[in-house]
């Protein structure tokens, strides 16, 4: 492991950095691209300023523009988008996003924001819609309410939103889980089932036969890192390697791995120098 998680790292940053641009430059597989608003909200009193805090993404980005050598890109996620941006910030950054990075299109393309249910009005999906997003994935809490769901989903589709997807806040632990399983898939059809990622293992409870046998009759199937999808879905070609944003956010490139700096105030220092905040990589 190299490490450069001092403000000033100095060589190994810049060994760490070269390391990088060794394993990217030739590469011209897909990436995806995540921005998970929801982990700044961490951030002390002076970075929680929105201009700040979505500024320093697309300063980020720029950074990354050098190393990425333009790899096109078949998915961008950002998570809860309107707990750190009002409109005029989401589509600077949207901007920013197409004017930094080789974006492709197609139907196997997602560009995805993952809201919670009270974030799900129809100017905040007009302004999605209108920035290119097609696929919204709604939060679903432990509570949720079925026709609630099937009400939000209908107003999406009215929209035109091309896949409607779930992301639960609850696993396998639950008593009831088979039941509402069963419940979300056959009443919603969502195009993907997710679980939130703070929750560890979330299937451990009913995988194995008993799990394909239930996934089968609706018409699903377990796909990587516990995403449950339609059969012949064009979204089960998601590109493995995945660039990551903002602090302490973690990046995949084939074998290698990398990890922003961590605080708020080391990754500041180092995207308001146009330099990457690359903190470490093996």
């Amino acid at each position: 492991m190299l490490n450069a998680v001092h403000e000033e790292p100095h060589l190994p940053q810049e060994v760490v950095l070269e390391l990088l641009h060794c394993q990217l430059r030739n590469n011209i597989a897909p990436l995806a691209l995540e921005i998970d608003c929801a982990a700044m909200r961490t951030w002390g009193e002076e970075q929680m300023q929105e201009r700040f805090r979505y500024q320093n993404l697309v300063r980020e980005l720029r950074a990354w523009n050098h190393y990425l050598n333009r790899r096109p890109i078949s998915r961008i996620l950002i998570n809860e988008p309107f707990c750190l941006m009002d409109a005029p910030s989401l589509t600077e950054l949207t901007h920013a996003i197409g004017q930094n990075l080789k974006l492709i299109s197609g139907n196997h393309v997602e560009h995805t924001a993952t809201l919670a249910i009270a974030d799900i009005t129809r100017q905040n999906i007009a302004l999605l819609k209108g920035l290119g997003f097609n696929h919204i994935e709604i939060r679903v809490p432990v509570d949720f309410d079925i026709q609630q769901l099937r009400q939000v989903k209908q107003t999406l589709l009215e929209f035109k939103i091309a896949y409607v997807s779930l992301q639960l806040d609850f696993g396998s632990e639950r008593d009831a889980f088979s039941m509402q399983l069963m419940e979300l898939l056959s009443f919603v059809e969502p195009a993907t089932l997710a679980f939130h990622r703070s929750i560890k293992d979330p299937l451990a409870r009913i995988a194995g036969e008993g799990l394909t046998a239930l996934l089968m009759q609706f018409g699903y199937f377990l796909h990587e890192d516990n995403t449950i999808m339609r059969f012949n879905s064009p979204l089960r070609s998601r590109p493995t390697d995945c660039v990551r944003l903002g602090p302490g956010a973690a990046s995949r490139f084939g074998a290698m791995r990398t990890v922003n700096f961590a605080t708020a105030l080391a990754y500041h220092a180092r995207v308001q120098t146009n330099g990457l905040p690359v903190a470490t990589c093996r």
